[in-house]
């Protein structure tokens, strides 16, 4: 029987795995939102916060733009119950346009409880990303929530 150097073999294994290239990173911004946890999780009823953000329409400096091909976008999720005053959850958006941006509470029973995120710059809950928004290497920051427009 014929020993093979199993240990040459993993060897050449492991540096033609390494030698792959890393998945390219996607365009686009993080989006992060400061979310007042003990706002959400003092309600018993709540048993964790969604960020999500819904596509809405073209930035203004591009009217004609393409759709994106999910116009909703699910982020990251805190479980109550709070052990933080405020906490960061993020969302990765990869196409312009204009966004609503929600903190959705889930509760053990009935529908979520939404309340929405406000643009730093504009004071609206319409979220503006045009292409140089996008672009910038620091993420968009959102540090208020209050009721969602009707």
């Amino acid at each position: 029987m014929r020993s093979w150097p199993w240990a040459a073999v993993l060897g050449l294994a492991l540096a033609t795995a390494s030698a792959c290239d890393a998945p390219a990173p996607e365009d686009g911004t993080l989006l992060l939102a400061t979310i007042d946890t003990h706002h959400f999780c003092d309600d018993s009823a709540v048993t964790e916060v969604r960020l999500r953000a819904h596509w809405q329409a073209c930035a203004a400096d591009e009217p004609g733009c393409e759709p994106p091909p999910h116009t909703v976008i699910d982020g990251d999720r805190y479980t109550c119950p709070a052990t933080d005053a405020t906490h960061e959850l993020g969302v990765s958006l990869t196409h312009t346009g204009r966004y609503l941006v929600e903190a959705v509470a889930v509760l053990t029973t009935g529908a979520p409880r939404l309340e929405c995120f406000v643009d730093p710059s504009t004071d609206d809950t319409r979220i503006e990303l045009p292409r140089s928004r996008l672009e910038e290497p620091s993420p968009v920051v959102l540090d208020e929530h209050g009721p969602c427009p009707p």
